[in-house]
């Protein structure tokens, strides 16, 4: 199975290279802008961008499996069981954020390259 997902990871990395994203564009899609709450258009595509990234029923998934673990009736050991709880969500939810944003700069580098640059909504509204 690691292997399976290694060289899915492998292919998708070599198709990010071969799009050729412009990286600077791409970083500064990370940091939030007043236009994101003021267009609904954006605060919905946005909001379903984090959605996917967080994903609640991983993190119900994950509480769950740290129930099964087993861990002492002590405040330290309790402590470490919630460390280590925390480390594993944040990786889990780093790497969906990895793969969502590798996604879209991937979808937008391509679709760019091929000249379709309007949203659909403005693509709906040019066609009559």
């Amino acid at each position: 199975m690691i292997a399976l997902l290694g060289v899915i990871a492998l292919c998708f990395g070599v198709q990010v290279v071969l799009a050729d994203p412009d990286w600077s564009a791409a970083l500064a899609g990370f940091v939030p802008s007043v236009q994101i709450v003021t267009n609904p258009a954006m605060l919905f595509l946005a909001l379903g961008i984090v959605g996917a990234t967080v994903m609640p029923h991983n993190l119900y998934l994950h509480s769950a499996i740290v129930q099964t673990r087993a861990y002492g009736d002590s405040p330290g050991e309790k402590r470490e069981a919630l460390t280590f709880a925390t480390i594993d969500s944040t990786v889990a939810l780093m790497a969906a954020l990895l793969i969502n944003a590798s996604i879209l700069i991937l979808a937008a580098a391509t679709f760019h390259a091929s000249g379709r640059t309007m949203s659909p909504t403005s693509a709906r509204h040019t066609r009559c």
